[in-house]
């Protein structure tokens, strides 16, 4: 490979060995092992920058008091849902739903600002805007070719790649007990939040990675420092990002060099670029 492609570089997505030795429904435990880090970021973030940039921040509440909230309007959903009648589809917005759109929020960061807002308002006693989402994703779109199956991809790429069971010993397949006492030994010991929230679906983005989905002045020196020179960045650098979800921090914009701030500024138009690409506007 390296005499055909020059320099390389494999952006974190899974486990080489994981995805090789074992079977799909097993990747979950690796896939979100960091997710509930990633909330503990989206909480401590949110309170922060107070509820002026965090609508869920209301009364420039603390990280935990946050939680707290969140967590109590989920089991109060749990035991009665609450009727949206204003929404697209009028439906009950239950407590899987509000945790399953937690789950998907946190595997984009540009996007918590406006989550925080439609949660805000459902813990509020208003449920539509939280989930009108949630009725287009089901409506079927008339404009649609019948024949673009592009959200099959993944599947198909996952049932690629999957190791194999072997058919001439069912004894090895998974069970639905065995399925189940993953997903509790998952929310004991990976993620209390969302070790169920995956179930055995293959997800698109990995919870959560620092990559090239926010702007890292030390990732782009690094990245370039190898592309452009050669040289390696020290084993087990662990760059942070200078983005905060909620905002650019301005402070630090202020004191740094104007060539790091341009290379930061060039890295975050090129995020938001590549986004536009993956999803055929460009």
């Amino acid at each position: 490979m390296p005499d055909r492609i020059g320099r390389g570089m494999i952006e974190a997505v899974v486990n080489p060995a994981l995805w090789v030795d074992q079977h799909s429904h097993e990747w979950m435990d690796n896939w979100t092992q960091d997710a509930d880090e990633a909330y503990h970021w989206f909480l401590d973030s949110c309170a922060g920058v107070g509820e002026t940039k965090c609508a869920l921040a209301r009364g420039n509440a603390s990280a935990k008091a946050i939680e707290d909230r969140i967590e109590r309007f989920m089991n109060e959903l749990y035991d009665r849902p609450m009727p949206s009648i204003n929404s697209i589809v009028q439906a009950f917005l239950t407590s899987g739903d509000v945790r399953s759109k937690l789950f998907d929020a946190m595997e984009d960061p540009f996007a918590w600002p406006q989550f925080a807002v439609l949660l805000d308002k459902a813990m509020n006693g208003d449920p539509a805007p939280f989930m009108n989402p949630i009725s287009r994703g089901i409506l079927p779109d008339l404009a649609r070719d019948r024949f673009d199956h592009a959200e099959l991809a993944r599947c198909a790429l996952t049932c690629s790649d999957a190791r194999a069971f072997k058919k001439s010993d069912p004894a090895s397949f998974p069970t639905p007990e065995s399925l189940a006492r993953g997903i509790f030994t998952r929310v004991n010991n990976t993620s209390r939040h969302f070790g169920a929230s995956p179930g055995l679906i293959d997800i698109d983005v990995v919870i959560v990675k620092h990559g090239v989905t926010f702007p890292s002045l030390c990732q782009y020196q690094a990245s370039l420092g190898y592309f452009s020179h050669g040289i390696l960045p020290e084993d087990g650098l662990n760059c942070k990002t200078d983005r905060d979800p909620f905002a650019l921090s301005e402070s630090s914009l202020d004191t740094m060099p104007s060539e790091d701030k341009k290379l930061l500024e060039t890295g975050e138009e090129l995020i938001r670029t590549l986004g536009e690409i993956r999803r055929g506007r460009i």
